[in-house]
C-alpha cells in the first residue's frame, strides 16, 4: 500500500507542480515518512512567494529537526 501511495503521490505532484497545497501535502507526506531532506526538496522547487503558512510552518518544523538530528551526532 505505501508504494501505491508513493505513486500516487508522486503522480500529483507531476502534475501540479506549481500547486502549494500540493506542496505541503506531498512534502508533509514525505516528512511523515523519515524523508525530512526530499521534504525540504520538494517544498524549495515552489517559489518562495507562493508559500503559504501552512508551508512555512512545515519548513521552519523541518529544519529545526535537522539542527536537532546535527546536535544529536556531535
Amino acid at each position: 500500500q505505501r508504494s501505491q501511495a508513493d505513486t500516487l503521490m508522486r503522480n500529483l505532484a507531476q502534475q501540479k507542480p506549481d500547486d502549494p497545497e500540493q506542496v505541503y501535502a506531498y512534502g508533509l507526506y514525505l516528512s511523515g515518512h523519515d524523508q525530512e531532506r526530499a521534504a525540504l526538496a520538494h517544498i524549495n522547487s515552489l517559489p518562495r512567494a507562493q508559500w503559504n503558512s501552512n508551508i512555512q510552518e512545515l519548513v521552519n518544523r523541518l529544519q529545526s529537526d535537522q539542527v536537532l538530528e546535527t546536535a544529536n551526532r556531535l
